[in-house]
C-alpha cells in the first residue's frame, strides 16, 4: 500500500512572496493587495524598492499555518 506525499504549494517553501502572489492567493485584485499593504494589514518588507509579504505571519493571519 502506497503512501500519498503532500506536497506543499511553492509558495509556503518561501520566506516572503510579491504583492501580486498575495493578491492572487488571498482572492483580491491587485489594486487592493496593494491597498491592504499600504494600509499595515499584512506584514511586509521592502527590498530594494520592491514590497514583499512576509509568508509566516500571513498564514498565521489567516489561519492557515496551525
Amino acid at each position: 500500500m502506497k503512501t500519498k506525499e503532500v506536497v506543499q504549494p511553492a509558495w509556503r517553501q518561501r520566506m516572503t512572496i510579491t504583492v501580486p502572489e498575495y493578491a492572487q492567493l488571498v482572492g483580491v485584485g491587485r489594486n487592493t493587495a496593494y491597498e491592504s499593504v499600504r494600509a499595515g494589514e499584512v506584514a511586509t518588507i521592502k527590498v530594494r524598492g520592491r514590497i514583499l509579504v512576509c509568508v509566516p505571519p500571513l498564514l498565521r493571519k489567516l489561519e492557515i499555518d496551525k
